[in-house]
């Protein structure tokens, strides 16, 4: 059995922010290929690609991986290197309360309109 802070514990943190990178980059890849391919000139055209139910769910796939990656990376980074509580811990909350929010205002642009 595994006590918090042993070595090893960090092992799931480093696959998940190695998933989340790996898609983000597949996902980046394949939405420059298309873009490339079939340029979106005009607001009318960005609401039809948006349309698709498959392209919401890969880009709410993507930006769910960008915040668990942006969560995994500011967590480890305030973990060594604010030392103070009050200060590491005021800044663990503020970057959960921001990524929490931009994934809500994802979610509602991604589905708004969807009945």
């Amino acid at each position: 059995m595994r006590t918090p802070g042993s070595a090893g514990s960090g092992t799931g943190e480093w696959l998940w922010q190695r998933l989340s990178a790996v898609y983000l980059a597949g996902f980046g890849l394949l939405e420059l290929v298309y873009l490339l391919f079939h340029p979106v000139h005009d607001y009318a055209s960005w609401r039809q690609l948006f349309h698709q139910p498959v392209l919401r769910v890969l880009w709410l796939l993507g930006f769910v991986a960008l915040l668990t990656h942006a969560w995994i990376g500011l967590r480890s980074v305030y973990l060594d290197y604010l030392h103070r509580f009050w200060l590491r811990f005021s800044a663990t909350m503020a970057s959960a309360i921001f990524l929490f929010a931009c994934g809500v205002w994802l979610v509602l642009v991604l589905f708004q309109g969807v009945a």
